[in-house]
């Protein structure tokens, strides 16, 4: 068998074949008398129906059934020969169609797990980011996060055209085209939103920004969406004193109480923080100075369990519903993120290795920062 190997990258394996029509034949053959094994043609028992009348009324199955197990032959030998190991399934292309009485040309891509060097992980110069200290400021921001978290809202009765900034109750209906029908539930959706935070449809902002101005009542149409406020509302913050202190927990007397708590939480948040900026720092580091590439089938596989992951903490029917609408959003944001943990993941293997230590799936985490608190212990911080 005659197969052109290139190698498009470090983790991309291209195959390219000509098939002599000979072997082409012989597949045509075969998949004509597996198509007749199955199919009925009248007058005949199955199995028994002539060769032509099976390839009159079943031509593309059984061109179908040949291409496939062509395909699956020779690719297969080829990655054997070659010892590939491949990571997915082979990404086929050919130019023309599988005929009778003609050569076949086709090339088949792989991906392969890279091959990871190691240049330098030990004696790395990591800079860490600095983080304020906790002070009243920051005790103040937190404290009015609750009072928003802690907010009712009533109706703005003397209003009716919305401002930016403001609350407000509206209904959605987004159209789709005839090939996108079954990624969207097209029922009115509603929805209670500030304006301004950005959190509805966020790669598209204009469907928000259309909100601001809108008359209650009045349906507002942007492209395929179209919304209808409902009502306006505005936010009641609670005072800040001792009874809302004490509306947050039994634990709390007073407001100082409230604020000592606070602190307390603040200074280990911070704490977490910046063992974090550690690990990131000595993962950065790492990358920076042991490039590798990782396949893009991975990083797929990789940002679609991270998305879904964004939404676990959402009902199931709201997570569904996000899921349709911002699905693909949101895997492709984790892209980024899902090449950058996979790189980690090979680098650290690597450096577990030269230490003579092999990966814990069973305790993942532990494993992975025990590599990187070593690289941390021997590494040059400022």
């Amino acid at each position: 068998m005659h197969c052109k190997l290139e190698e498009v990258s470090t983790v991309v394996r291209k195959l390219s074949f000509v098939v002599p029509q000979e072997r082409v034949n012989t597949y045509f053959d075969r998949a004509s008398q597996r198509v007749n094994q199955k199919v009925r043609v009248k007058g005949y028992r199955p199995g028994k129906a002539p060769k032509a009348l099976v390839e009159r009324f079943y031509g593309s199955e059984v061109q179908q059934s040949a291409v496939e197990k062509l395909v699956a032959d020779f690719v297969s030998e080829a990655l054997r020969q070659n010892s590939i190991r491949p990571i997915s399934k082979p990404k086929v292309n050919a130019e023309k169609p599988l005929v009778v009485n003609e050569d076949f040309a086709f090339t088949a891509e792989v991906e392969i797990m890279p091959e990871v060097v190691l240049n330098k992980w030990e004696d790395l110069e990591i800079v860490l980011p600095v983080r304020s200290e906790i002070d009243d400021l920051a005790i103040a921001e937190e404290l009015e996060r609750l009072r928003t978290r802690a907010a009712t809202f009533e109706a703005i009765e003397e209003r009716q055209v919305v401002e930016a900034g403001d609350y407000v109750d509206f209904v959605f209906e987004e159209k789709c085209e005839d090939h996108d029908h079954s990624d969207h539930d097209h029922k009115p959706q509603k929805r209670f939103i500030q304006l301004g935070t950005k959190l509805f449809y966020p790669e598209k902002p204009e469907y928000e920004q259309a909100l601001i101005g809108a008359t209650v009542g009045q349906p507002v149409e942007v492209g395929a969406m179209k919304m209808t406020v409902e009502i306006i509302k505005r936010c009641l913050k609670p005072e800040l004193d001792d009874e809302f202190a004490k509306d947050l927990s039994e634990e709390f007397e007073t407001l100082d109480d409230l604020k000592a708590d606070v602190r307390e939480k603040l200074i280990e948040n911070r704490a977490t923080q910046l063992a974090n900026d550690r690990q990131e720092s000595a993962i950065h580091a790492l990358i920076e100075q042991n490039p590798v590439e990782v396949p893009e089938s991975l990083v797929l596989e990789q940002a679609q369990h991270m998305a879904a992951n964004n939404l676990a903490r959402f009902p199931k029917e709201m997570a569904l519903q996000m899921w349709k609408m911002y699905g693909a959003s949101l895997i492709e944001s984790a892209k980024p993120h899902a090449a950058r943990l996979l790189k980690a993941n090979l680098i650290i293997d690597e450096i577990a290795k030269t230490q003579g230590l092999e990966r814990d799936e069973k305790n993942a985490n532990e494993y992975f920062e025990k590599i990187v608190n070593l690289v941390l212990e021997r590494a040059r911080l400022s």
